[in-house]
């Protein structure tokens, strides 16, 4: 929120300043990536900055990485974010935004061998990013190849001690290796509660699992939570007919992350439900 703060006030100061406009799309972006806020409020605001930062310069590699970013993130329309995409590196080569994010769009196309090539290039021109170091990891596991994304995430957190994604996400991998254990040693040091939750649910422990879960849906009363999150509780539980509901939920309220849909590994054990293939298509996703 500090961040629009600063943003606005610069472009208070001077109208026609740009990266003022891209640095307060990418706010509202990242505020809907991390689940801060609901993305049709996010956004609209977003697109809206990102556009006046073309009128003003359209050879602005950011601000194409920007609209790239809002065309899969909120858009869904697969083909207008590879082309901007394509226009932001062929601007701007050397911008590792640009890679990063596009290698989020290819891993959600399950495109997992470019979108590798794409974060560790990302990783190369911004070597010092703790979210693009923590994101080659995500990439990885996205792909299912967790052992390399431990690998990766154990460098991350040792370069990058404060940064919660990195042990968030080295737990995710080892949930997805059935190692409990260690995936909660993970997310108890980051005090974790809803990823606490869905291991107590892998372990067996639905009791303690279920109130992690009341104590989300009381939250969602209250405040913004991703509707994809709570669909994922529920799948891990067994509640099958309950987390369709709240996918179906995230696709009308175009939920962030509910693009992760057709590569999410947490949702391999509901794949073959008719419900999923539906949503796929619904999102030009199959």
């Amino acid at each position: 929120m500090k961040a629009i703060e600063y943003f606005e006030s610069a472009i208070k100061e001077d109208s026609n300043y740009a990266l003022g406009y891209v640095g307060l799309a990418d706010s509202y972006i990242i505020l809907a990536g991390n689940g801060y806020l609901p993305p049709k409020e996010c956004y609209p605001k977003a697109r809206e900055a990102a556009l006046k930062a073309l009128e003003i310069d359209n050879t602005l590699a950011e601000a194409h990485a920007s609209i790239a970013a809002i065309n899969y993130g909120f858009d869904w329309d697969w083909e207008a974010s590879e082309r901007a995409f394509m226009r932001a590196i062929e601007l701007n080569p050397g911008y590792a935004s640009a890679h990063h994010w596009y290698a989020i769009f290819l891993t959600i196309a399950a495109r997992f061998d470019d979108a590798i090539r794409e974060i560790k290039l990302a990783q190369e021109l911004d070597p010092l990013s703790p979210r693009i170091n923590v994101n080659v990891g995500h990439v990885l596991i996205q792909a299912q190849k967790y052992d390399q994304a431990i690998e990766s995430l154990e460098e991350a957190i040792e370069m990058f001690p404060d940064h919660r994604s990195g042990y968030s996400l080295l737990g995710q991998a080892y949930l997805l290796k059935s190692k409990y254990e260690e995936a909660l040693d993970q997310f108890q040091k980051i005090d974790h509660r809803f990823w606490i939750g869905i291991t107590y649910a892998k372990m067996g422990k639905k009791i303690e699992a279920q109130k992690v879960l009341d104590d989300l849906i009381m939250q969602s009363e209250l405040s913004y939570v991703r509707p994809f999150s709570i669909a994922e509780f529920y799948f891990a539980l067994g509640e099958i007919d309950q987390g369709f509901e709240w996918l179906e939920k995230g696709y009308q309220e175009r939920g962030d992350n509910i693009y992760e849909l057709k590569v999410y590994p947490f949702f391999d054990s509901v794949r073959s439900d008719p419900r999923f293939t539906v949503l796929l298509k619904k999102m030009n996703l199959e």
